[in-house]
């Protein structure tokens, strides 16, 4: 639902926001492209502010993942059962999914000042996903420039599947989550995103690494045995719970939103802490911030929110919805 509120009296509206064309270059995280929208009512002093990189917490979020998914395996394997395990693929895949996350942090060169070490790290956390950052940040700066439309990847992607065509039966969504959460779609969805010219153009010698260290894991799973835990602990969370977390994120970020024109198709999803840990963690869920303002940092996220929510037309224009598996539910 859309947030409405009494007019802002013109003193509360900043004369010195950032024009709706353009971030300024000393703001820019790339050539990811900004979209043009009266809706950009943060001043140029605010954004540079909250797009200060703070390189220890990128780094503190990406051991929190990797020291919260150990302690799930290490937890499941060493006491296991059914249950221990279905607990530990339903921890695991939304933290492989935070790894994602992170890596879309990177990939607007986020985490950290140094380019080199920040591609670094982000195509560790990308690998976690079966994507590669150089893959990924092409995809995903066609998408901010091109945002909705026939050149936007994740749109036409989107476009291709009916699970992202709404309205639909409760029924209908029901039946989508269950069998993103068996496994059954995440070959299709998968193949269409490796599939994408944008993801696809990595260079050689990336392909050849990423290659050379998939092999190497698998071989050194089967020749000191401990390939289950990587079927157990990576495989099946990556084809289930990974999946259906993407899923209702992906829905969450654009869809549903037809009536409006391609600029204005991007939810705020104000929802329980929970629900951010588990759907869209480090600020994620502050996405139409995100696409007005993409120089500032996911842990900024909701200080921008609440500065914006202050002025208009952004407080009465705002697709701002609360909570995924509520508000987002009854919008679909």
């Amino acid at each position: 639902m859309s947030v409405a509120a009494p007019a802002v009296p013109p003193s509360q509206v900043s004369p010195n926001r950032v024009p709706p064309s353009h971030v300024p270059p000393s703001q820019s995280s790339g050539d990811e492209g900004v979209v043009q929208s009266d809706l950009r009512v943060a001043t140029k002093e605010e954004i540079r502010e909250l797009s200060q990189i703070d390189s220890v917490k990128f780094t503190a979020a990406v051991l929190l993942e990797f020291t919260v998914i150990g302690l799930a395996v290490w937890l499941s394997w060493t006491h296991f059962t059914w249950w221990s395990y279905l607990l530990a693929v339903c921890i695991i895949g939304p933290r492989i999914h935070a790894l994602g996350v992170l890596m879309h942090e990177a990939s607007h060169y986020r985490g950290y000042r140094n380019r080199k070490l920040n591609d670094f790290v982000g195509e560790i956390v990308a690998f976690c996903t079966t994507a590669s950052l150089e893959g990924y940040r092409k995809n995903h700066f066609a998408h901010h420039r091109h945002l909705n439309t026939d050149e936007d990847p994740d749109y036409v992607r989107n476009l291709l599947t009916g699970e992202f065509i709404f309205p639909q039966p409760l029924r209908t969504i029901l039946w989508t989550l269950v069998r993103y959460g068996l496994g059954l779609k995440t070959w299709q969805t998968f193949t269409d995103y490796h599939k994408t010219e944008q993801v696809k153009d990595v260079s050689v010698r990336k392909s050849v690494i990423r290659m050379a260290v998939t092999l190497t894991i698998i071989g050194t799973s089967i020749w000191f045995g401990f390939w289950p835990m990587l079927i157990l602990y990576w495989f099946i969370p990556i084809l289930t719970t990974f999946s259906i977390v993407r899923y209702i994120r992906n829905v969450g970020d654009h869809v549903g939103m037809d009536h409006l024109p391609p600029e204005d198709r991007t939810r705020t999803v104000i929802s329980p802490l929970l629900e951010q840990w588990m759907i869209a963690p480090y600020g994620l869920n502050y996405h139409l911030e995100h696409h007005l303002y993409p120089s500032v940092t996911s842990f900024n996220l909701h200080k921008l929110h609440r500065i914006m929510m202050t002025r208009e037309p952004y407080r009465s224009r705002a697709h701002v919805t609360h909570g995924y598996l509520t508000g987002l539910l009854r919008e679909c």
